[in-house]
């Protein structure tokens, strides 16, 4: 019992530490408005890393139908491109 107590206050020293960088780091930003900011960002920074590996490939294969003026250069099925290009599989 005391190993949790301790772990969940550790969670709630780092929550808090990470909290107070965000407030420092936010800017202009009110507190409500931050997560409008941060999330995508998030997103957008772990599908980067989650693709690295193909990354490469994904965006030759983009330019390539671009260069062929195909519409929908990243969707011509819904993450058919992406996940053939990366290597990935559709859950479907």
């Amino acid at each position: 019992m005391a190993t949790e107590q301790r772990r969940t206050e550790e969670l709630r020293n780092y929550a808090g530490l990470i909290w107070s960088i965000a407030d420092s780091l936010r800017g202009p930003y009110k507190r409500s408005e931050y997560g409008h900011v941060i999330l995508p960002l998030t997103l957008m920074r772990r599908l980067d890393q989650a693709m690295e590996d193909s990354k490469d490939a994904v965006v030759a294969e983009a330019e390539r139908r671009r260069e062929q003026r195909v519409s929908d250069v990243l969707w011509v099925r819904p993450g058919r491109l992406l996940s053939c290009q990366s290597g990935m599989r559709s859950s479907k």
